[in-house]
């Protein structure tokens, strides 16, 4: 009756497809084992979702997408867009003011940023 019982725990859990209830259960501590022992089971009605789920939870890269691949740009594109652009190291005041005020200022200093408003 006990394994009656078993049985019936895990193919509701494969129906949730609740990973972390599955491995709770199975005293697993990740997906691949998770599955492993499950797929052991002889599990069928839900194990396909089980699958999908677990793989498709998974954060590892399994199968090696690239940025280009799915149109992002790499680190490297992301640090040289940046370069040029303002840092908080470059600026020791910010100062929010209109043009007018601005136009005021003669000569602006250079470690301020101006933030034209109005």
């Amino acid at each position: 009756m006990a394994n009656l019982k078993v049985s019936q725990d895990i193919d509701n859990l494969l129906q949730s497809t609740d990973l972390a209830a599955a491995q709770e259960l199975l005293g697993i501590a990740d997906n691949e084992s998770a599955i492993t022992t499950l797929n052991g089971n002889n599990t069928t009605a839900g194990s396909v979702d089980f699958k999908v789920a677990a793989h498709a939870g998974s954060t590892s890269n399994p199968h090696s997408v690239t940025a280009a691949q799915v149109g992002a740009y790499t680190e490297s594109q992301v640090n040289g867009l940046l370069n040029d652009k303002p840092s908080s190291e470059d600026y020791d005041n910010i100062v929010q003011l209109t043009q007018a005020a601005y136009n005021a200022i003669g000569t602006p200093a250079s470690t301020t940023l101006y933030i034209i408003v109005g």
